[in-house]
């Protein structure tokens, strides 16, 4: 999603709309490192693209360092979220199977019609 508020789509707003609420974005520091290394990987366009997802999230969203013993930054997430119930925004499909195999809410953009979709039950 954060790559996705790098190309210019606000997110957060249509989050907001869809929700009724203003949302809360939380990133965790494994999103981001996993970011800056797939700007390493990639160089050019990808890598500023990477760079100014990271920024962005800096300044619109709530860091958080979380801890575990975690392989990767999906895993980070899925435990955060089960942990806080919090909802998973991502437009990843693996990802978004393993939320709702949890029981989390989950929300995406869909591509075809660029509208966000919220799935699940949001209890706050």
């Amino acid at each position: 999603m954060l790559l996705l508020m790098a190309e210019g789509f606000p997110l957060l707003e249509m989050i907001e709309e869809q929700t009724a609420f203003k949302p809360e974005c939380v990133v965790l520091t494994h999103s981001l490192r996993e970011l800056e290394a797939i700007g390493e990987r990639e160089g050019g366009l990808m890598r500023k693209k990477c760079e100014l997802a990271v920024k962005i999230a800096r300044e619109k969203c709530r860091i958080v360092e979380f801890r575990g013993d975690l392989k990767n930054a999906d895993d980070a997430i899925i435990e955060y979220a089960v942990l806080n119930n919090a909802a998973v925004a991502s437009n990843d499909r693996e990802l978004r199977r393993r939320a709702r195999e949890k029981g989390l809410s989950e929300i995406y953009l869909r591509e075809e019609s660029h509208r966000i979709v919220v799935e699940g039950l949001l209890e706050y």
